[in-house]
Parts: C-alpha cells; structure tokens; sequence
C-alpha cells in the first residue's frame, strides 16, 4: 500500500510523495477516532485535559503526604487566607466558561472536513520558492518538504502556546495587581516564559 501523489510543477516536471514521504503525525484518515467527528475530539480534548489534570493536583493538594510539603508554593493557612472564593465557585465558574468554549466552538468549527489537503503540490510550490535561491532541485525539495511539515507547525504551535498565554497572564497580572497580589512564579512573571 504505497501510494504515490503527484504534481505538475509550472515547468513541466513532476514533484511526487510517497504515502511514507509524510511525518508521522500526519495521517490520511478522515477521523482520527472512527465514528467521532473531529470537530467533537477537538472540543472535548481541552475540557478532558483540564479536568484530568486538576483532579490530579487537587489530589495531590489535599493528600496528607508530608513529602510534597516541600514542593508547595504557598502554605496552606497563607492559601486558605488569599482565597476569596469558595471551590466549589471555582468549579461552576470553570463549568461556565467551558460550556461558552464549546458553545463558540460549535458554532466556528465545521464538520466537512472530509477532503484531504494536496500536501504535494502545496509542498512543491514552496520547492518553487525557494529554488531561485538554491541552485539543486533536489536541495530545494528537501527543504520544502522541512519547512512546510515540520518548520510551519512547529512555529504555529509555539505561537498558539506563547502569544495568548503571555496575553492572558498580562491580563490577570493587571487584575492582580489591582487587587495587591502579583502573578509570579517565584521570581519570573508568566509573561517572561514565552517572551
């Protein structure tokens, strides 16, 4: 089952990738999980990783293991006495802006997804691009090929981590300041991590 695509290049040639040319975070399947649309996985992903992972750390918070005394940021009299709200405001608070989340998602997010991307000729036109500066076809398909699968993707993903981030905790940073609390962690600010 090796499967090759092609692609007329503007002078004629052929640009062609085999089915084992892509990374292997890539897949052709229209699902990723058969039978759930991926509008669905990709609303639910976020709000089941935030529940699993603040269920964990509320665990280990409340846990009487003395051996994670050491690793608290705040002592818990110092915590119980800065905390304003109850947890339980904290929970339909976070119920709430999910609920908005998913709402807005639905609404954005389209289910016909169903045509597949023509990577080949997407990743020849920037073989194009670049071969004007490079004198070797082959050199320029090679890099191409880097850039559009793993250059692009891994400066998206670091702008969608850094930029809304730094822009949140600029925000809360500003309220908490307001309040006479600051958002650090120990001596770096959150908006220090991603600038």
């Amino acid at each position: 089952m090796n499967q090759t695509t092609c692609s007329t290049l503007p002078d004629g040639e052929l640009f062609c990738l085999r089915q084992t040319d892509v990374p292997f975070y890539y897949s052709t399947k229209p699902e990723l999980i058969a039978g759930i649309p991926d509008t669905y996985i990709t609303l639910a992903t976020p709000i089941i990783a935030y529940w699993v992972l603040s269920l964990f750390f509320h665990a280990l918070d409340v846990s009487e293991w003395k051996w994670l005394d050491k690793y608290r940021i705040h002592d818990s009299v110092e915590t119980q006495s800065k905390n304003r709200v109850t947890k339980t405001q904290v929970v339909w608070a976070v119920i709430f802006q999910q609920v908005i989340q998913t709402i807005l998602g639905l609404w954005f997010l389209d289910e016909d997804h169903h045509h597949l991307a023509d990577h080949t000729s997407k990743v020849s036109a920037y073989a194009d691009r670049l071969l004007p500066l490079i004198e070797s076809r082959s050199v320029a398909e090679t890099l191409a090929y880097a850039v559009y699968w793993w250059f692009i993707p891994v400066g998206q993903l670091l702008a969608a981590a850094c930029v809304p981030s730094s822009h949140i905790a600029v925000f809360f940073q500003n309220v908490h300041n307001s309040i006479g609390s600051s958002l650090t962690l120990g001596n770096t600010s959150f908006t220090a991590l991603c600038m």
